[in-house]
Order: structure tokens, then C-alpha cells, then sequence
């Protein structure tokens, strides 16, 4: 039987990043966030030296400096192994941006064939559109824009709400076949 989303916990893994830079070619991940299973974790993440390190802007991490990062973060392979113990029951995991997230995933060396835009899920006309919302409930609920923490459990909160009465099994379709809901298979 179909039945709809009944809780925030019924969603699939929604996973996201802070990146190094405002501009798309030149960024490396600096945190990722993800909401399982109703939970929000994050992880802040050690550069690698091959991560054209160069390109960092400290006004995409608060004035962070880049050395904050490689004393607190933890290597890419424990932050591999902490995703996918989190999101190891999942068929798919979810991203929020189609220009950093997919590359970020490969720079943890994370699997990237069960990975899917979340607007294939969505039914927000576009991202632009799902950004406002984003900015509109994290100062609603006196969050942090930058904590990716808190802005992935926002993330997930508007997905529920965007989703909660349509079903599972058709969402989880819709990925299989790589269509964004509403677009004819082909």
C-alpha cells in the first residue's frame, strides 16, 4: 500500500556542504551536514594539500581561518566512514546543490551512484525558490545561516513539509529512473 511521509524520520538522507569559496570551480568542502533518520549530524572537514588550497575566502566559513580547519576536521576517510554508517539503510541520499555537492562527494571519495538532487523529489519550481524559503525559516527560528548543522535540519524540515503527502514508494521511483516528479519517464 502507498502511503504518504508521517514523519520527519520517513525521509530519505539529505546531505550538504560548506564549501571554501563563493566561486563554483575553485571551492573545496569545509563542512558537510546530514539529517537521517530525524537527526541532524555534521562534521567539519580537514583540507587535503591537492584541494587547491589557494582558494580559500574566510568569509565563506565566518573568518574562520583555513588553519582552523586542519586543526579541528577529521580526515576524509573517517568523515566516508561516519557518512556511510549513517546512511548505510538508505537507497539514495539527497543533495541541495547541483553545481558544489556532486564534487564534494567525490573529494571524500564517498559512492556518488546512489547520490540524487533533491529536486527530483521536490516540487519547488527551483532552487532559487527553495534558497528563499531556506533563509526565510533559518531567521524564523533564530538559526545560523552558516552552521551547516543548523541549516540542514531547516533543509529537512522544508523537504518534509514540501513532501509530507506524497508517498515514498513514487519519490524512490522517480530517483530510479532519474526524473524530477512530475516529468514523463521516458
Amino acid at each position: 500500500m502507498k502511503t504518504p511521509f508521517e514523519t520527519i524520520k520517513d525521509l530519505p538522507p539529505i546531505i550538504i556542504f560548506t564549501n571554501s569559496n563563493y566561486e563554483l570551480g575553485i571551492s573545496f568542502p569545509l563542512e558537510i551536514g546530514i539529517f537521517v533518520n530525524g537527526e541532524a549530524t555534521s562534521f567539519i572537514i580537514r583540507p587535503q594539500l591537492s584541494w587547491l588550497l589557494g582558494e580559500y575566502d574566510d568569509r565563506a566559513a565566518q573568518g574562520k581561518p583555513l588553519s582552523y580547519f586542519f586543526e579541528n576536521g577529521l580526515e576524509p576517510d573517517q568523515i566516508k566512514a561516519a557518512v556511510e554508517k549513517l546512511t548505510a539503510e538508505s537507497e539514495f541520499n539527497f543533495y541541495l546543490r547541483e553545481g558544489y555537492d556532486p564534487r564534494f562527494f567525490h573529494f571524500l571519495e564517498l559512492d556518488e551512484t546512489n547520490i540524487r538532487n533533491i529536486d527530483h523529489i521536490d516540487t519547488f519550481e527551483n532552487y532559487d525558490q527553495r534558497y528563499d524559503e531556506i533563509k526565510r525559516r533559518v531567521h524564523a527560528q533564530n538559526s545560523n545561516m552558516y552552521s551547516i548543522k543548523d541549516v540542514v535540519k531547516v533543509v529537512a524540515e522544508q523537504t518534509f513539509d514540501n513532501l509530507k503527502y506524497q508517498c515514498m514508494y513514487d519519490l524512490l521511483k522517480a530517483c530510479r529512473n532519474e526524473h524530477p516528479l512530475g516529468e514523463e519517464n521516458v
